[in-house]
């Protein structure tokens, strides 16, 4: 595990900052698994911090493949700042409670849709 440096926000343990995102930038990454707020019925996906918001917006461009990680208490909502939309490569990981609208509407979008009692859907 590599810390990226920066400013601790101690609520999530995530680092954010000029620093963090200044060290992120010498890394070459294939795969990030990011934990958000909310995905909303359209695949909007949205985090509730400003901070939070910079260090992810960076590594939805420099990653080609992320896995955005939200349980059921966060699907069919919206937070405060949006920060991409599911598609190819931009997947979700979740619980088997999503409904079978939400896996369709997120699949069109080009996103793979992984849930506990599944191992892949494409």
């Amino acid at each position: 595990m590599i810390s990226l440096g920066g400013e601790i926000r101690h609520n999530s343990l995530t680092t954010t900052g000029q620093i963090a995102e200044s060290n992120l930038n010498s890394f070459q990454l294939d795969c990030a698994f990011i934990g958000v707020n909310a995905v909303d019925d359209e695949g909007n996906i949205f985090l509730g911090s400003m901070a939070e918001a910079s260090i992810v917006r960076l590594l939805c461009h420099m990653v080609p493949e992320i896995y955005f990680l939200a349980d059921e208490t966060k699907l069919m909502k919206k937070d405060f700042i949006y920060i991409c939309q599911l598609g190819k490569g931009r997947n979700l990981i979740t619980n088997s409670s999503i409904s079978e609208k939400c896996i369709h509407t997120y699949e069109q979008l080009g996103a793979c849709v992984i849930t506990e009692s599944q191992k892949d859907r494409r």
